[in-house]
């Protein structure tokens, strides 16, 4: 369709390509005069009697046509990004569930943490879903409850988000992640026998896909995301610092891979509907 505007030409409607037009403070003179007929330059054209205009029409970018490429382009840029964010928490209560499950499973048979923790001696069984279970599995109930009141605070904001299953789909990923970095770093780089455990991994994979999906499509209110990340990531350096301790305490392997995992699918996911 030809632009309504700049009738197919692609120029500017006010200045007809020329780049600029008359100055409306001074009506092109330049000149500006006082109540009591004193004349001094015009201070929005700088005396010039003119300023500047955009050679192109606006409305159609300079291609003469309104085409639906353009269109969509310019509906996307004023539609608010985003606009549908309401908590949800049926997923998160589901995994909290799981969570405490599996640590009464433990609590009652302790021979299924080998089953379940990711370590040497798993990997070389075959074990290797414990690269995933791994984040299931907690050393005591402090440990427990301490994860899972983030999962409760802040999983429904991302669950609100992306939905149910796109929620879970995330937290399994960063679990994944989490698992096999915090191998990486525990096992094979600082020479454990062990790596971690815990939900902390997917946890950090929550902020991380915040972060993602702020960074991608600028949702600064819906859930704080930038504060969020700064006090996790900030954690997150600290424990590393404090990992050449007798202080050490953190996965903090696992929190990387966690953290990278959530925020490099946050940022690739497409732009969020909500629930």
């Amino acid at each position: 369709m030809k632009c309504p505007r700049c009738q197919g030409s692609g120029q500017c409607a006010e200045c007809s390509g020329k780049g600029s037009v008359e100055c409306p403070s001074c009506s092109g003179k330049g000149q500006k005069t006082t109540s009591r007929g004193a004349s001094y330059p015009c201070k929005a054209c700088s005396g010039e009697g003119s300023v500047e205009c955009p050679k192109e029409c606006s409305s159609c970018n300079g291609s003469g046509e309104i085409t639906e490429q353009l269109q969509n382009e310019t509906r996307e840029k004023y539609r608010p990004k985003f606009a549908n964010l309401s908590p949800a928490n049926a997923a998160t209560v589901q995994l909290i569930i799981l969570n405490v499950a599996i640590y009464g499973l433990i609590y009652v048979a302790p021979g299924s943490f080998g089953y379940l923790s990711l370590g040497r001696a798993s990997l070389a069984l075959g074990y290797y879903w414990t690269i995933i279970t791994s984040s299931f599995v907690h050393y005591d109930g402090l440990h427990l409850l301490l994860n899972m009141v983030f999962l409760w605070y802040y999983g429904p904001v991302l669950e609100g988000i992306l939905g149910k299953l796109k929620y879970l789909g995330v937290y399994l990923f960063c679990s994944l992640t989490a698992g096999a970095v915090s191998w990486l770093g525990n096992i094979t780089l600082d020479g454990n026998v062990s790596a971690g455990v815990g939900a902390s991994g997917p946890l950090y994979g929550i902020v991380g896909a915040l972060l993602g999906i702020h960074l991608r499509w600028r949702i600064v209110q819906a859930s704080g995301a930038p504060r969020l990340a700064t006090w996790a990531f900030g954690l997150m350096i600290v424990g590393f610092g404090l990992s050449a301790t007798s202080l050490n305490f953190l996965d903090n392997w696992g929190h990387l891979g966690g953290a990278l995992g959530g925020l490099v699918l946050g940022y690739l996911m497409p732009r969020p509907t909500g629930r």
